[in-house]
């Protein structure tokens, strides 16, 4: 499934056996619940079965009460259940399920949920069973920001395809 835009709901479904990601979303006040996700990402590394990333104007998006199973590999492809990546700023991720989700190899600390890069994301009343790292993290440094934060394509995102000074997006 992918979502883009402001405001959609994904409810209800159960997305299984998948060699990727399942739910790959861009955009604001975005809703995933009650879903059953599991035997995602199985030829996949780098990624998550419910992913985003790369743009900073997009927020306030909340992934609550589902269930993920399986999303896992036994080899060293990093994956994970929720994967914010590259700076993805002001989510929310409470009161799911994660059951043998995530696989922190050597290469990167992969857990069932892992951020790469974000601030203001929040985490709470999740339970973790049978996972090897419950939340991953790789911090970026004040230089690396400050490489992206100046990239042509971000500010693109941030100032024509979104507006983010512009009345409608505050």
């Amino acid at each position: 499934i992918r979502v883009t835009g402001v405001g959609h709901t994904v409810r209800h479904c159960y997305i299984h056996s998948a060699p990727h990601m399942a739910i790959a979303f861009q955009g604001n006040q975005l809703l995933f619940e009650y879903n059953k996700i599991a035997n995602v990402c199985q030829n996949a590394s780098d990624m998550g079965a419910i992913y985003t990333g790369r743009n900073q104007a997009e927020q306030q998006n909340t992934i609550r009460y589902n269930y993920f199973e399986n999303v896992y590999k036994d080899e060293e492809n990093r994956v994970c259940a929720v994967y914010l990546d590259d700076g993805t700023v002001g989510h929310q991720v409470y009161g799911n399920i994660f059951n043998r989700c995530g696989n922190p190899t050597d290469k990167g600390s992969f857990g069932a949920v892992h951020v790469n890069g974000g601030y203001n994301n929040y985490f709470s009343n999740n339970i973790f069973i049978n996972c090897k790292q419950a939340l991953g993290n790789s911090p970026w440094t004040n230089e690396k920001w400050k490489t992206d934060l100046m990239a042509t394509d971000l500010q693109n995102k941030l100032t024509q395809r979104v507006d983010i000074r512009s009345e409608a997006y505050q």
